[in-house]
C-alpha cells in the first residue's frame, strides 16, 4: 500500500503511550477506592448474607453463653496508711502524687505475688471449696496459673484504695457462692504479709540510710581535705587579682590589634592605589607628584629656558618670518628643552613614587611584625589566665559537691527520723470492704459479643468478596481496558441478554430506524474513532480479537452500518476465510471474495456487492484457500487494499482472531488502524495484553478496544446509562 497518494498512506504509529503510562501509574498501586466500591455493590448480597449470618450466630451463642456458663465478678478493697513525710517538719501525712503512686504500686504488685497466693490456698476456707478440690487436685502451678489470668489488682486514681477484682465462669450456684470466700482469703493473706514485712522492712531501711550517711559523710571529709590541700599552694585573692590585670591587658592587645588592623587596610589601600595609577600612568596628576614636581630647581630652570626661547621664536617668527635661519634653530632649541622637560618629570616622578612606596611598605611591614608580636602576647596572657581559671574552677566545684552532698546528708537524716519514729503497730494496710456473694452475671457482654460477630461477618464478606475480584482475571469494565490492557476505550457494547429492546439480530442491530443502547454504543464508536483523528489518513481498519466468539463482526458489521448511515462509503471486507461470517451474514455465500482476488483469480471490483444499505458496499471471504497466509502477505493484497481505500472512504476488515490465526497479524501490518474487540467476562487480563504486545510488535497502529458483551449490574456504570437513555427516550415520546 505505499502506492497510495500521501494523504492516504497509513499515519505514523502513535500507540497508546501516554494512556499507557497513565494507566501504569493508575494501577501500580493495585485496588484503588474506586474499585474497592465497584466490587462492594456488585457482592453486596453476599456481604450482607455473611454479616446476617454471623450476627445471628453470636446473637445465639452469646445467649446460651450466658444461660449455662455465665462469669461472675466479685472485688474486696483495701485502704493504705502512707507514713508521715518528716515528723520534725510537718506531722501531716505526705500527699506527693508520684510518691503515692509508687507506694500503692509496689503495695499491689505483692497481691498477685507466689508467696501471697499460696498462703490463700493453704487456709482450710479455700480447701473446702469446690472450686479448689477441682483444680488443686490436678496441680498446684496451675491453679496459681488460673489465679494469676484472673485475679486483677486495679488502682483506684486519686485514692488511697487497692481494689483486689477475681473473675471466674460458674456453672452452678455453689461455685458463684465461693467466690467472695476465695477473694476475702486472698486479702487477708496479702493484710498478713504487708503487716509482718513492716518490721523487717523498717530496720533494713534504717540499716540502708545509716550506711548511706556514713558514706557522704566520708566523701564530705575527703573534699575538705582537698580543697585546704589545693588552697595551701593557691592564694585565691592573688589568683583572682592576676586574672583581671591579664584580662585587662588582653583587652588592651584587643584594641591595639584593631587600630593596627585599621593602619594596614589603609597602607593596604595607598600602596594599591599608587602602583595602579603606575599601571594606568596616571602618575602625574597625583598631589603629591604634582607638588613634588613644582619645588625641583632644575625642572623649573628647563621650564624657564622654554618659556624665554618661545618668546624669542614669536619675535623673530614675527619679524623675519619661518625662512630665516634664527627661526630653525630656536624650533629646534625649543624642541630640545621639551624632550628634556619631559625626561626630568619623568625622572622626577619615578623617583618620588619609589620612595612613597618603598616608605609604604615599610610601613605595612612594621605592622604586619606589630600585629603577630600583640598575636603572640595575647596567646600567652590567655594561657595563663586559662590555667588560672581552671585552678579557681576546681576549687569552686568542690565546694559545689560538698555543698551538694550536706543537703542529700540532711535530706537523709530526715528520713531516718522519720523511720524510727513511725509506730510499729501502725498498720500500712487495712481491709476496707469485704466480697460478697455476686447477684447478677458480669459476662458475657451481648452488646460486645453481637457487635463482634457482626464485624466479623462483615469482614468475612469483604475479605471474601475482594479475594473473589482478584482471583478473577477476565476483562470486566472499562478500567480493565485502560488501566490492564493499556488501550484507548472505544465503547462499550452492552449484552443481548440485558437489552430491553427486542432485537432480531445484534450483528445487524444500527439498520436506519433502530433505536436502542446498542445502537447508541456503535455510534459513540464511530464519533470516538472520529475525534481519534483524521479518517481519511486512516482508511483501512481490521478489526479483530483475541479469539473467536469475541464479537468481531457484530463489531465490524453495526461500525459499517453506522458510518453509511451518516453518509461515509463503506466498504466491508470479510477476510476470515475459515470462518466467513459476514458472507453468510449478507448472503454471499458461494459468491466470488477476497481469496479470489489475492489469488488472483478476478479483480477486486467485480467482488464488491452493493447492500440494501446505502453507501455500504460488501466483499465476501471466498473459498477457502489453502495457502492463505501467503496470499495476504502477498504484494497483490498490499496493492488491492490499497485501490480498495482509494475508490472507498473507509475499508472495514473483519479479521480473524490474532492469536489462533497468523493471517490477521499480517492484516494488522497492512492496515491504517486496529480495533480490539475484547469479551467482558471472557477474555482475560494476560490474552489482552499479549494481543497488545503481539500488534506492537507488528508496528500496528492501535486505534482501542471496544469491551463487548457488558452485564449491567446493580449501581454500576452501565446500570446508569440504561436508566438515564430509556428516561430521555421516553421525555421525548
Amino acid at each position: 500500500m505505499n502506492d497510495r497518494p500521501e494523504s492516504m498512506r497509513r499515519p505514523q504509529r502513535v500507540g497508546t503511550a501516554r494512556t499507557g503510562a497513565a494507566a501504569r501509574s493508575a494501577s501500580a498501586g493495585g485496588l484503588t477506592a474506586k474499585d474497592v466500591l465497584r466490587i462492594l455493590r456488585r457482592r453486596w448480597l453476599m456481604i450482607t448474607l455473611f454479616v446476617v449470618v454471623s450476627g445471628v450466630i453470636s446473637v445465639g451463642g452469646t445467649l446460651m453463653w450466658w444461660n449455662f456458663l455465665p462469669r461472675y465478678t466479685v472485688e474486696s478493697s483495701v485502704a493504705l496508711s502512707p507514713p508521715a513525710q518528716s515528723m520534725l517538719r510537718d506531722t501531716t501525712p505526705y500527699r506527693n502524687a508520684d510518691l503515692l503512686d509508687r507506694f500503692r504500686e509496689t503495695h499491689a504488685a505483692n497481691v498477685k505475688s507466689e508467696d501471697v497466693l499460696r498462703s490463700a490456698l493453704e487456709t482450710q476456707a479455700v480447701k473446702d471449696t469446690l472450686w479448689y478440690q477441682r483444680l488443686y487436685d490436678a496441680e498446684l502451678r496451675k491453679t496459681l496459673k488460673y489465679l494469676n489470668e484472673n485475679l486483677r489488682v486495679i488502682l483506684p486514681p486519686n485514692t488511697e484504695l487497692i481494689r483486689i477484682q477475681l473473675s471466674m465462669y460458674c456453672a452452678d450456684r455453689r461455685t458463684r457462692e465461693e467466690l467472695p470466700t476465695i477473694v476475702n482469703e486472698i486479702t487477708a493473706a496479702f493484710l498478713n504479709r504487708v503487716n509482718q514485712n513492716q518490721e523487717s522492712d523498717r530496720d533494713v531501711e534504717i540499716k540502708t540510710l545509716l550506711g548511706t550517711i556514713d558514706a557522704k559523710e566520708e566523701a564530705v571529709a575527703r573534699i575538705d581535705r582537698d580543697i585546704r590541700q589545693r588552697l595551701r599552694t593557691l592564694d585565691v585573692s592573688v589568683m583572682e587579682r592576676a586574672t583581671d590585670e591579664l584580662t585587662m591587658a588582653m583587652e588592651e592587645i584587643v584594641k591595639s590589634n584593631n587600630e593596627l588592623l585599621v593602619k594596614r587596610a589603609e597602607l593596604e589601600k595607598a600602596l594599591n592605589s599608587l602602583i595602579s595609577q603606575q599601571r594606568e600612568q596616571t602618575l602625574y596628576t597625583h598631589p603629591m607628584v604634582v607638588e613634588r614636581l613644582e619645588v625641583d630647581p632644575i625642572l623649573r630652570g628647563m621650564e624657564a629656558a622654554l618659556n624665554e626661547s618661545r618668546a624669542m621664536f614669536e619675535i623673530i617668527q614675527s619679524k623675519y618670518g619661518p625662512s630665516a635661519r634664527q627661526y630653525r634653530n630656536l624650533a629646534i632649541r625649543i624642541e630640545g628643552l621639551q624632550r628634556e622637560i619631559d625626561a626630568r618629570r619623568q625622572e622626577v616622578t619615578e623617583s618620588y613614587i619609589a620612595s612613597m612606596m618603598s616608605a609604604y611598605e615599610q610601613e605595612l611591614l612594621k605592622t604586619i611584625e606589630l600585629l603577630a608580636a600583640n598575636s603572640e602576647r595575647f596567646d600567652g596572657y590567655s594561657g595563663r589566665r586559662r590555667d588560672l581559671n581552671d585552678a579557681l574552677n576546681d576549687v569552686n566545684n568542690m565546694k559545689a559537691r560538698r555543698e551538694a552532698l550536706l543537703k542529700s546528708i540532711e535530706d537523709l537524716n530526715d528520713r531516718l527520723m522519720d523511720v524510727q519514729m513511725v509506730r510499729v503497730e501502725d498498720a500500712p494496710a487495712v481491709s476496707n470492704t469485704r466480697a460478697q456473694v455476686p447477684r447478677e452475671p458480669s459476662g458475657p457482654s451481648l452488646p460486645i459479643w453481637i457487635s463482634a460477630g457482626i464485624a466479623l461477618g462483615l469482614g468475612l464478606g469483604v475479605g471474601l468478596a475482594l479475594l473473589l475480584e482478584l482471583m478473577d482475571t477476565s476483562v470486566k469494565t472499562p478500567s480493565d481496558i485502560v488501566g490492564r490492557a493499556e488501550l484507548p476505550l472505544l465503547a462499550m457494547v452492552p449484552h443481548e441478554d440485558d437489552l430491553d429492546e427486542e432485537i432480531e439480530d445484534c450483528r445487524l442491530a444500527c439498520r436506519p430506524g433502530d433505536q436502542s443502547m446498542l445502537t447508541e454504543s456503535f455510534r459513540e464508536m464511530w464519533t470516538n474513532l472520529k475525534f481519534a483523528g483524521p479518517m481519511e489518513n486512516r482508511r483501512v481498519t481490521l478489526i479483530t480479537s483475541a479469539s473467536p466468539d469475541d464479537g468481531r463482526t457484530t463489531v465490524a458489521s453495526n461500525l459499517a452500518l453506522t458510518g453509511a448511515h451518516v453518509g461515509t462509503r463503506i466498504l466491508l471486507v470479510d477476510a476470515n476465510f475459515r470462518r466467513p461470517t459476514i458472507s453468510r451474514l449478507y448472503g454471499l455465500e458461494g459468491h466470488a471474495g477476497l481469496s479470489d482476488v489475492l489469488s488472483g483469480q478476478t479483480a477486486w471490483a467485480d467482488c464488491v456487492r452493493q447492500t440494501d444499505m446505502p453507501n455500504l458496499s460488501v466483499l465476501a471471504a471466498g473459498p477457502m484457500p489453502p495457502n492463505s497466509t501467503e496470499l495476504i502477505g502477498s504484494d497483490l493484497a498490499r496493492g488491492a487494499l490499497a485501490e480498495m481505500a482509494a475508490r472507498f472512504d473507509q475499508v472495514i476488515v473483519d479479521g480473524p482472531p490474532l492469536l489462533l490465526i497468523s493471517d490477521a497479524r499480517l492484516l494488522a501490518g497492512l492496515a491504517d488502524g486496529v480495533i480490539v474487540v475484547v469479551r467482558a467476562g471472557v477474555n482475560t487480563h494476560g490474552i489482552v495484553t499479549r494481543v497488545r504486545s503481539v500488534l506492537t510488535a507488528m508496528n500496528a497502529h492501535v486505534l482501542g478496544g471496544v469491551l463487548n458483551g457488558v452485564r449491567t449490574t446493580a449501581g454500576g456504570y452501565l446500570r446508569k446509562n440504561y436508566d438515564a437513555f430509556h428516561e430521555y427516550h421516553e421525555a421525548n415520546v
